[in-house]
């Protein structure tokens, strides 16, 4: 790709769309004057003058097209009554040897001594940095600049190795995911990674465009990426796995509540279709999204005429969306009450000819995209986005027939995204794994606090909203000692860690396979099954567990 080509992907003139190229009414004999990047043969991401994203674009190119916002799972607890270390491996020989380990987030701190080797060189094979443009980029891919590991030696030589390598992390998620999957040991803090002979390829993410942020609502100071850049991130991982010729454990701690929490979504059918790869696994993480109150689910009994979600609107959140999923089948009409009780509209799915519009009242702005049959979960969809929204409590009137048993979910934005003055008060906990941890054949991670054996209280619940089993098992992210960008360790939580702490295992599994010959026959169904056999399991509850998985793992 040319210098033009590189300013189309990058540039906020400019839109990112993510196609399905074996979807009839997509060609791509329609886009001969845009940029095209192939993430695989059926989906790709078009690049179009973003005031081309009018009010029907969706209707124009369906739902999925939008690229979905992710947010980090990384926290500080205000109050920390203990924090845990993680503990050596128990096999004294299997530390990770000849296997890479995979983090597609917000970077790495390189200069970290957690991430150098004895001799000072460091353990990272390649950074991917899609935020730089002056370097090389990687082979295939249209952005970004690429650097060896020979590159970060040289710069780890230098007085400022950033004047040579300006890849950083500006977040510190990245930074203590690798740690925690393949950290050095360091004997001040006791700190420790799990497979820490492990080597690191790092994806670098750049945060969403502006033009995506507006669309959804999304509060100006939260870290979030987009659907289309983590996929091709993940992409690079495998290719450099297989370029390498080694095994790779991907750690994906980043989450969206958009889609129909099923597992058919774009992103979660591209990274089961990653994992089913030999020598792969790939572990995502259920989010922080379980206490957040941006969930309603209610099972409306037959003889009742309709359900009622009532959310709180405070002042603070003016701009946010609002997803509406439920089964095709059932005739469903939404009546949208303002705060001051007034039916502000009536969207009824069988009889409503147009499929998308605006809603005025007051203030307020309402856009409305309905989908009578979603192209992937093959349910039906109502997505609302709100502009200026007048504080107060806004009421939605579910109505499903009388004589129908309805089942209808509500998602708003997962909480990084919003502020805390927004929440339903009438929530419900369950079904609150994020994105694309609904995935069946991906191996997804609940946190717990692994001092005191309790389940994190943001962890995403399962099960999926096709009542699958999800998550697959727990492990530790609560208050887990981790180096920090400020220097030195400090305790933080989340999903994210969890999984993190889950990679290491996996890069271990992995090598015990090459060590037994059979990595060929290895990926993500197999170690997930080797997971969920062998977790420890407490008496008192039943599994498959909507809270613990399969059981959890120390």
């Amino acid at each position: 790709m040319n210098n033009e080509n590189i300013n189309e992907i990058t540039s906020q003139n400019y839109a990112d769309l993510i196609v399905d190229w074996t979807i009839p009414n997509i060609n791509r004999s329609d886009f001969t004057n845009s940029v095209i990047q192939d993430i695989n043969s059926q989906y790709g991401v078009i690049h179009i003058p973003v005031e081309e994203i009018t009010d029907d674009i969706l209707q124009q190119y369906g739902y999925s097209a939008m690229p979905a916002c992710y947010g980090i799972t990384t926290y500080r607890n205000e109050v920390i009554e203990s924090a845990y270390t993680i503990q050596q491996f128990e096999l004294e020989d299997i530390k990770g040897n000849g296997i890479l380990i995979g983090i597609v987030d917000s970077g790495i701190d390189y200069r970290n001594d957690a991430f150098r080797k004895i001799d000072g060189t460091t353990k990272i094979r390649y950074i991917w940095d899609q935020t730089i443009e002056t370097g090389l980029q990687p082979e295939g891919f249209g952005y970004g600049t690429e650097y060896s590991k020979e590159d970060i030696d040289y710069a780890l030589m230098q007085t400022n190795p950033y004047d040579y390598v300006p890849s950083m992390d500006d977040v510190g998620e990245g930074t203590a995911m690798a740690a925690i999957a393949a950290g050095n040991k360091s004997e001040s803090s006791a700190f420790t990674g799990i497979a820490i002979n492990a080597e690191l390829v790092i994806v670098k993410l750049k945060t969403a465009k502006d033009y995506l942020r507006d669309f959804y609502g999304i509060k100006e100071d939260a870290v979030c990426y987009q659907q289309n850049d983590i996929m091709l991130g993940v992409k690079y991982l495998i290719e450099t796995a297989q370029r390498l010729n080694m095994p790779i454990a991907i750690c994906m701690g980043l989450s969206s509540s958009q889609g129909a929490h099923d597992g058919y979504d774009i992103m979660s059918r591209y990274l089961t279709e990653c994992g089913s790869n030999n020598g792969v696994g790939l572990a995502v993480a259920v989010g922080n999204e379980g206490n957040q109150g941006l969930h309603f689910l209610e099972i409306k009994p037959a003889e009742e005429k309709y359900s009622l979600a009532e959310l709180n609107v405070g002042s603070d959140n003016t701009d946010f969306t609002m997803e509406l999923w439920t089964y095709i089948q059932n005739p469903l009409s939404l009546i949208i009450l303002s705060p001051d009780n007034t039916v502000v509209f009536r969207i009824d799915t069988l009889l409503a000819a147009i499929r998308n519009g605006r809603i005025e009242y007051g203030d307020t702005i309402i856009y409305y995209d309905l989908f009578g049959s979603e192209v992937y979960s093959q349910k039906k969809l109502i997505l609302l986005r709100f502009k200026n929204t007048s504080k107060g409590v806004w009421r939605f009137q579910i109505e499903e027939g009388e004589g129908v048993v309805s089942l209808c979910h509500i998602w708003l934005p997962i909480r990084n995204f919003l502020k805390n003055d927004i929440y339903f008060l009438n929530p419900n906990a369950n079904t609150t794994i994020s994105i694309p941890g609904n995935a069946t054949q991906l191996i997804t991670v609940t946190s717990y606090n692994a001092i005191v054996l309790t389940l994190a209280e943001s962890a995403g619940r399962g099960f999926t909203s096709n009542n699958i089993p999800k998550p697959d098992i727990a492990a530790p992210g609560e208050n887990m000692i981790v180096p920090i960008l400020e220097g030195g360790f400090y305790p933080l939580s989340g999903s994210g860690l969890a999984t993190a702490f889950t990679a290491g295992v996996l890069a271990a599994i992995l090598e015990g396979g090459e060590l037994l010959n059979v990595t060929d026959k290895i990926n993500t169904p197999l170690l997930r099954f080797i997971l969920t056999y062998l977790a420890r399991r407490d008496s008192d509850k039943e599994y498959p567990n909507p809270d613990w998985g399969y059981g959890y793992i120390v």
